[in-house]
């Protein structure tokens, strides 16, 4: 699922993503002319990548972003923080046609974290957007429950949602996982 960047967004500002792995959803977003002031994510590797890609300025950090606070991020970032979008793709294992996991896996609540924080960052100056990269079975009957509780979440935190299935394929990248 992703939500869709206004182009008017075009290097129009900051960009703080959660959640971002090596890099690959910034890049696209460095590309149409944002900047990412701050990225976490647990997994030092990934962060390790992340930063390798981007030696000019280095923004990754490793951080667990389900006790992060948005004063962490500014510390994290040097300064206060005032994104126009917050990007990022919670972890998808527990989501995945793929997975066996049970109810109480600590990933099923990530997204709700990324809500947490995108509604803390738009309480302290309006968020035009966000993106929230997953898997297409956290879609399917089986989270419909969990879905709705992130939807939700991010209906609190002053959003509303338009969901979409995509396949990165269209997009240029090299893996082709059709929703």
């Amino acid at each position: 699922m992703r939500e869709r960047v206004d182009r008017s967004l075009s290097g129009a500002g900051e960009l703080v993503s959660l959640f971002c792995g090596a890099g690959g959803l910034d890049l696209g977003f460095e590309k149409a002319g944002l900047r990412v002031m701050v990225a976490v994510d647990v997994r030092e590797p990934s962060i390790d990548s992340y930063n390798h890609n981007r030696q000019s300025r280095v923004v990754g950090h490793v951080a667990d972003v389900s006790v992060l606070s948005l004063a962490k991020l500014d510390r994290l970032a040097g300064r206060r923080l005032d994104p126009v979008g917050v990007i990022g793709g919670p972890p998808c294992q527990s989501f995945s046609r793929a997975a066996h996991s049970g109810d109480d896996v600590h990933r099923h609540e990530l997204p709700l974290e990324f809500a947490r924080l995108l509604n803390g960052f738009n309480r302290r100056s309006p968020v035009k957007f966000f993106v929230f990269e997953n898997v297409p079975g956290l879609v399917k009957n089986k989270h419909k429950t969990r879905y709705k509780s992130i939807v939700n979440a991010f209906g609190k935190a002053g959003f509303s949602v338009h969901a979409e299935l995509l396949n990165a394929s269209s997009f240029g990248v090299a893996q082709d996982q059709p929703g």
